[in-house]
C-alpha cells in the first residue's frame, strides 16, 4: 500500500513538473529571442568600444521590471581578458512587451538599455 502511494505521489509530481516545463517554453523562446536581438543591436552600438559583450540572460518579473545580465569583457588589459559581470534593469510590463510584432526590440527598451550600458562603461573608466 505504501509503495502504491509513493508511486501515485511521484506520478503527480512528474505530471505537474512536465506541465510547468511546457508552459515555460514560450517564455524561454521569447527570452532567447530578446537576447539575440540585443546581441544583434550590440554589433552596431555598444560593442564598438573597448569592451566585448556577452549577454547571458533576460528575465521579466511580475513587478513590471526586467533584468539583463551580461558580461563586459575587457580584452585590452595587459594581464589578459577581464570579465566584468553587470546587469541592467528595464521597465516593461512583461517579456511579450519587450519585442514589437516583428520580434524587434521595442525602442523604449533599447533606450533604457543604451543608457544603462553607457553608464556601466563610464563607471569602469
Amino acid at each position: 500500500m505504501l509503495v502504491k502511494m509513493i508511486w501515485i505521489i511521484a506520478g503527480m509530481f512528474f505530471v505537474h513538473s512536465v506541465a510547468i516545463a511546457v508552459d515555460q517554453k514560450p517564455i524561454l523562446d521569447l527570452e532567447k529571442t530578446v537576447l539575440q536581438e540585443i546581441d544583434t543591436i550590440c554589433a552596431d552600438s555598444w560593442c564598438e568600444g573597448q569592451y566585448d559583450y556577452q549577454f547571458d540572460s533576460f528575465k521579466c518579473f511580475k513587478d513590471n521590471r526586467c533584468i539583463l545580465n551580461f558580461k563586459m569583457l575587457d580584452v585590452s588589459d595587459e594581464y589578459g581578458k577581464i570579465e566584468i559581470y553587470q546587469s541592467c534593469l528595464v521597465k516593461s510590463k512583461d517579456i511579450v512587451s519587450v519585442l514589437d510584432n516583428n520580434k524587434n526590440l521595442q525602442s523604449d527598451i533599447y533606450d533604457q538599455l543604451n543608457v544603462c550600458i553607457g553608464k556601466r562603461e563610464v563607471e569602469l573608466r
